[in-house]
């Protein structure tokens, strides 16, 4: 097992607790499913079959081999079917899209990754991207997501703020192509075994509601139900966290906005999650 995917010590008996986690279990359960990938035909079959790579999918499916099978295969395909979305990110579109994500510095009281999203067009400098270079920064944000071991083992919990925006942003957003949304809640749901225990969207205009109706029908009957319009209930933000005043100033709390990059790193992340934050030229690893 690759250390930087290794467990931290306070989450080795939510492992087992949780998942039936041993070591030995890991790994028989990784190379079996290694095995298997091998088997399937080459354009079912993930390039990279590293432990780093496999273990979200064990983790996030819960030990069951088959949905961690079928995950991969999903992954496999989303790669061949949309070449565009997994590209390189250039240092350019790294620079842009920072302040569009945060990953708290603490987990929720469930300890629970918190991520907090911003849209893309209340960034300055990210609009003029265009829209797939949008799709393929969240392709790279969930990628990375996906292997912090506290993300796999917890699970996620997103905080999305839509205040300030202006009515023509709205209009921008309203007019993106539907593609492209399919395209980053298939990634999310279906192709990383992201473990999305809550979304919480806040200051949501009501022009762009039928948006996020339509997009959270695509997800199964669990996750939609864990997907939430909150309006402007800051609060319920707050009471997620042990020290709410982390949050920015758009979600009740004082961090500054705009939203910072990803410097100062986060704790919790591990050293691949560090690595990954920190570089600008960083790719996902699919």
């Amino acid at each position: 097992m690759d250390d930087n995917q290794a467990l931290p010590a306070d989450l080795v008996k939510r492992a087992k607790e949780e998942l039936g986690e041993t070591p030995k279990r890991l790994r028989d359960v990784l190379d079996t499913l290694r095995a298997r990938i091998a088997a399937l035909p080459p354009h079912d079959r993930l390039e990279d079959v590293s432990d780093a790579n496999l273990v979200r999918f064990v983790r996030g499916r819960k030990y069951r081999i088959e949905r961690a099978l079928e995950t991969s295969i999903t992954l496999a395909r989303f790669n061949s079917s949309y070449p565009e979305f997994t590209a390189r990110l250039s240092a350019s579109e790294f620079s842009a899209i920072a302040p569009a994500f945060r990953v708290l510095p603490e987990p929720d009281v469930n300890g629970r990754v918190v991520v907090v999203l911003r849209p893309p067009i209340a960034v300055p400098g990210l609009k003029k991207l265009g829209s797939v270079a949008m799709v393929r920064v969240c392709v790279w944000f969930f990628d990375c997501l996906s292997r912090i071991p506290r993300a796999q083992v917890c699970g996620v919990t997103i905080l999305h703020s839509f205040a300030g925006i202006t009515l023509a942003d709205q209009r921008w957003l309203g007019t993106r192509p539907m593609r492209y949304n399919i395209a980053v809640m298939q990634y999310m749901n279906t192709c990383v075994a992201l473990r999305l225990s809550t979304y919480l969207c806040f200051d949501l205009p009501l022009p762009l509601r039928p948006l996020f109706y339509m997009c959270t029908a695509l997800l199964s009957s669990k996750l939609r139900a864990r997907c939430q319009l909150c309006g402007g209930d800051l609060q319920r933000a707050r009471r997620l966290l042990a020290e709410p005043e982390v949050l920015p100033k758009c979600l009740g709390g004082s961090a500054p906005e705009p939203l910072t990059g990803p410097e100062p790193l986060p704790k919790g992340l591990g050293c691949f999650g560090r690595r990954v934050f920190a570089c600008c030229y960083s790719q996902p690893r699919v």
